[in-house]
């Protein structure tokens, strides 16, 4: 029998996240699948937002997925002849500009060939049969080409295994939602233009609907219902001459040949009412499956093994009890539940065949697309990039009560202002991204960005501003009290003092110490006071306090975090 800490079912873009993230926890995992490697061809899952891009640059593979991708910079609605408006997809807030283009088959390469750096490898061919568990461990049997099986014991399986999951069956897990009926198709294709090309951004055509995305290669991948009584096993052949037909409709003069990948599928909307059923725990699409439109599925798979990741690998290293595990459940399945309603939504306004419903429908996307206000929420339909996690014990956040800002005013401590308490309280919230910044100068002289600067580190970091009138008494104070801490948690804390320019601290500080240069940290994190922030492993904020109150914060550490047996 084959022993592991974690098995990880199905090498998909989930699967092969969470194989990566485990390896850097030091969590002894397998990863199986039943099928070889995706062929390059078939795109699949194609848009990859910002948080995940910020994944593939904690991981290590950012700078290889922007080579081998193209960006996504806005995309244009058509109706009846006529162009409707635009959506710009840049975020000019956030560090990395906008959702790109990258097909779900190189994105696995990525994640495989960073994995095998870790020592790491998918074994395949291996068909997952079935399992048991108790109250200690999960031993799952699996089956080998040649029809022998062999059984494999972990201490947690995690079901990576797809939509129409294997495992979630066994469990007999609820999958509620709802399909709508019609058939979607949809194919990668050449296009020569014979008229004007379409740039290569997204171009949605509606009345009836019809996508176009051009993809890294220079093919396109488009989209359109299938009509009544359209074969359901049609040959690729058959498609794109459906597809040039649905083209031709809309006029845009083209002429579509070589089909490399074609797929047919109803749109679902479906997911668990229970993410994790024991030592089995359901991610990606195993747990929630979405319509197409906005391009979430794969990206909140992904987001589903960053948030389990450290958490598996805290519980196994004794660092937390189970409570932690069901923080799993608690953040993603409200997140999900939102993420489906607003995909859902998209997509039966999109299919309206009502010709009230549709006129109404093309007078408000004309209207809203024209105002520039409007953008970042047209925007956030498809990227998600501000979706927070719900409140839970593991998020908390402290500031002076009443009678403690009464205490530190007769005692003439220094505290923060009304105007520091109103900065503060507009900042990052528990259970937020936690917000990139640029302009950071380490101690050897080099100057990046917040996320560059944490790249490939797994532990939590504790950012404590020392505020805009730090005196050389509390800087000694904070020093020692991070000192004190480094010493106690570093394992899985690190802690970084962040300074203004021109603030003096030790030659040789105990402690890292980054230098805002452009007060942007600052301004990212509304910190005029001394505050500080506990950002978790997965780039989430988890706690934060004004004042930078550290013997609370080891409260709330020894509380949540401290050795369990």
């Amino acid at each position: 029998m084959d022993t592991t800490q974690v098995l990880i079912v199905g090498a998909g873009p989930v699967g092969l996240t969470l194989a990566n993230l485990l390896h850097h926890h030091g969590v002894r995992c397998k990863i199986i699948d039943q099928v070889p490697p995706r062929p390059e061809v078939e795109s699949r899952a194609e848009g990859v937002h910002v948080r995940t891009q910020e994944l593939f640059e904690q991981l290590g593979f950012l700078d290889e997925a922007y080579a081998m991708a193209r960006p996504l910079k806005a995309a244009t609605l058509y109706a009846k002849g006529h162009t409707l408006g635009h959506i710009s997809l840049e975020e000019p807030t956030l560090t990395h500009s906008g959702p790109i283009i990258l097909q779900q088959s190189l994105v696995e390469q990525l994640l495989i060939s960073q994995l095998e750096k870790l020592g790491g490898s998918v074994e395949r061919p291996l068909t997952f049969v079935g399992f048991d568990q108790t109250d200690t461990r999960v031993v799952a049997t699996v089956q080998q080409p040649d029809g022998q099986t062999h059984t494999i014991r972990a201490d947690y399986l995690v079901a990576c295994d797809g939509g129409r999951s294997v495992i979630r069956h066994q469990l007999k897990a609820e999958f509620d939602g709802k399909a709508i009926p019609s058939r979607f198709v949809l194919a990668d294709v050449s296009i020569d233009f014979t008229d004007q090309p379409l740039d290569g951004d997204l171009h949605i055509f509606m009345d009836p609907v019809l996508l176009f995305g051009q993809l890294p290669s220079g093919n396109w991948k488009m989209a359109t219902l299938m009509p009544d009584g359209f074969p359901d096993q049609a040959s690729p052949d058959e498609i794109v001459a459906f597809l040039q037909q649905s083209a031709d409709a809309q006029g845009v003069r083209c002429r579509l040949h070589t089909p490399l990948w074609t797929s047919s599928f109803r749109i679902n909307t479906r997911m668990v009412s229970q993410f994790r059923h024991g030592r089995v725990i359901l991610a990606g699409d195993a747990a929630h499956i979405h319509s197409p439109m906005g391009g979430q599925g794969m990206n909140e798979g992904m987001q589903d093994a960053l948030n389990l990741g450290w958490k598996l690998a805290f519980r196994l290293a004794g660092r937390a009890d189970d409570s932690l595990l069901d923080t799993y459940q608690a953040e993603r399945g409200p997140l999900i539940a939102d993420v489906l309603k607003d995909t859902a939504l998209m997509s039966e306004v999109l299919l309206w065949t009502n010709p009230i419903a549709v006129g109404l429908r093309n007078q408000f996307m004309s209207l809203v697309t024209g105002i520039d206000a409007a953008q970042p929420t047209l925007r956030e339909l498809f990227s998600g990039a501000t979706r927070a996690y719900a409140p839970n014990p593991y998020l908390q956040e402290r500031t002076l009560t009443p009678s403690e800002r009464l205490a530190h005013i007769s005692q003439r401590v220094f505290h923060p202002d009304p105007a520091d308490d109103l900065a503060f309280a507009k900042g990052p919230k528990p259970g937020e991204r936690a917000p990139d910044a640029f302009g950071l100068r380490a101690a050897n002289g080099t100057t990046q960005r917040l996320l560059t600067y944490f790249a490939g580190d797994f532990r939590h970091r504790l950012l404590v501003f020392a505020g805009q009138h730090a005196t050389p008494d509390q800087l000694t104070k904070i020093y020692q009290q991070l000192t004190d801490l480094q010493e106690k948690r570093g394992a899985f804390l690190r802690p970084i003092l962040v300074v203004l320019p021109g603030t003096l601290i030790s030659e040789t500080p105990r402690i890292e110490t980054l230098t805002d240069t452009d007060y942007n940290l600052h301004k990212r994190y509304r910190a005029r006071h001394e505050c500080l922030y506990l950002l978790r492993p997965d780039g989430f904020i988890g706690y934060r306090s004004q004042p930078a109150q550290l013997p609370e914060l080891e409260t709330y550490l020894t509380q949540r975090y401290a050795p369990v047996s």
